[in-house]
Order: C-alpha cells, then structure tokens, then sequence
C-alpha cells in the first residue's frame, strides 16, 4: 500500500524509532518511507489519526512473507510499499483501528504482530489481512480495519469466501504489551491513507479511552452497523440494514460479478436503524457485491446468492 504525506518533516535522519506524543485530536502526516522495517517503525503513544503515504518496502521486504493469510497469494515478495507503526499498552483493554484509502479503489493489506520484549526478530503473528480484489466495487477493497463485532482473526488473499469484508476482531491488549502494524499496498505506489484508532486500550501518553470510532464530520453523517441477511440466500429475498447518526439519503446497489448494477433502492431515511429489502429472484447463483452510498462514503459487503 502506499501513502501521500501532506506535511513533511524535516529531520536529522533516524536509525530508531520516532515517538510521537502530539494531542490525539491533530491529525499526524509523515513520510512513510522512513518507516518502511519493523525496525524503523513509526512509535506512537496515543490514538492520533495518521495521514501517511508509503513507497517501497524497505531495507528488509521478506518481513510480511511468513505471515500465513498471503500464503495463498504471491508465495515471495508480500511486501511491496509498506509502513509500520509500533504501540505500547499502558493500560489493557481493546484496540479498534480503521485504515481508510484516499482513493476507495485502493487494496489495503496489514498485519499485527506482538513483539516479546520489543523485539522485531521474534515478532508473533495476532492479526492477518491478505484479501483484495481488482474489480471496485469489491467488499474486500477500501476501508479495512479492526472492528467490534467482528471474530475472524485472519482473511487470506482474493476475495472467494462469503464472510470476506476486510475486517477483522479487535486487539485485546494487556498492560506493557508492544505491537507493531503493518500496512501494505498492495495496489499501487503514493496512494495516501488515513489510520484511525479507538478502544478501552490506553497508549503510552493516554489519559481517556475512546468508546466511538467515526467516518464522518458533524455534517456528514456515517453509516454504521451495515449487515445483509441472509447471506448466502436462499430465499429470493435479501435485507439491508444500517444505521445512521442522522437523517441522510443512502443509496443501496446490488452489483454484478462484473460490477454492473443490478438492483437498486434509494430513500431518505431517518437516524437511527433502517432497513430495505432486495429482490434476488430470477438473479443467477453467484458471487455479489451490495454497496451503502450516503453521498460521503461507499461501503460494500460480498453477498452470495444459492440456488
């Protein structure tokens, strides 16, 4: 993965780690490319949203090979425009991240290791996520992440399986424990993305927890808690649910396995839980993406359909 800084640094150049202690409220842009190995990880000690941008994989491109969601993908050379960011628990509790792309088409690819003792050479695997796709929209490109109420820990390369949404369970932390996130793009070179954080987990330099983790500005609503149900289906009957933190037009949009629109519902719909329903009789057995689109963000879930 790559990403665009905004704001750059000038500095004497660094052989350890940054460490970043500014108000979680400031919005972080750095060069990623000093921040490409484990090694050279960027440190923070809060959950400050990041702006970054990465080209190249650094001294050490072999260190993302061993992780087991890829090994169904490229068998060498995973990591190809990375940054990594490296984090210690003050307090335990749960971490919750979301990593969003500045262009939606972009795969994002990360994984998260524990570091016994804050050593990069015996980094262990928590959480791996390989799935991409070439065909936007896709529920495996865009936004990926760590979220509540999700359980899988790991999604391997493509985007075959019904449960692919790019998302995985949160961290559970414990007090003192050191971490390290990779992220990856896999698409392209210089393509930006943001990181945000959240959870009851304490970082070196916390006071207070966070308990949301938002899309939007006060005027641009967010839509949260989106499922699709059931899903496989059976039933020639699909529904949509999602929540909104205010009143807001959404668009629903059953695609193709070819990305062409085939069913479509729009509405204003009011905050709070919304619901409609798509007619999937008639619709050919396969592989389906349905999207989410308020006018400020498009969210998408892979749906099959049975026969």
């Amino acid at each position: 993965m790559n990403l665009v800084f905004s704001v750059t640094f000038r500095q004497k150049p660094m052989t350890r780690f940054l460490t970043l202690c500014l108000p979680a409220f400031l919005p972080l842009a750095l060069g990623a490319q000093t921040h490409a190995d484990c090694a050279s990880a960027l440190e923070i000690c809060n959950k400050q949203t990041l702006h970054l941008a990465a080209a190249g994989a650094g001294i050490d491109p072999t260190e993302l090979n061993n992780a087991t969601c890829f090994l169904n993908g490229v068998p060498v050379g995973v990591e190809s425009n990375s940054v990594w960011i490296r984090f210690t628990a003050a307090q335990g509790g749960s971490l919750w991240l979301i990593i969003r792309p500045d262009t939606p088409s972009i795969d994002l690819d990360f994984v998260v290791f524990r570091l016994p003792a804050g050593d990069c050479a015996n980094k262990e695997l928590l959480r791996c996520m390989a799935a991409g796709d070439f065909q936007f929209p896709s529920s495996c490109m865009g936004p990926t992440g760590l979220l509540p109420g999700q359980t899988d820990i790991s999604e391997d390369a493509g985007c075959t399986d019904p449960d692919d949404d790019n998302f995985l369970a949160p961290l559970e932390l414990q007090a003192g424990e050191t971490c390290v996130l990779a992220i990856n793009n896999f698409t392209s070179v210089l393509d930006s993305f943001t990181v945000e954080f959240c959870g009851s987990a304490l970082l070196g330099c916390e006071t207070e927890i966070c308990n949301t983790l938002l899309n939007a500005t006060d005027d641009q609503p967010e839509i949260q808690a989106f499922h699709v149900y059931p899903n496989p289906t059976t039933t020639g009957t699909m529904q949509v649910e999602w929540k909104l933190s205010k009143p807001e037009r959404v668009t629903s949009t059953l695609y193709n396995a070819v990305g062409a629109p085939i069913r479509t519902v729009a509405g204003d719909f009011p905050s709070g839980t919304n619901a409609v329903s798509f007619e999937t009789a008639g619709l050919p057995a396969g592989l389906y993406v349905l999207t989410l689109d308020n006018g400020h963000s498009v969210q998408s879930k892979r749906v099959q359909i049975l026969r």
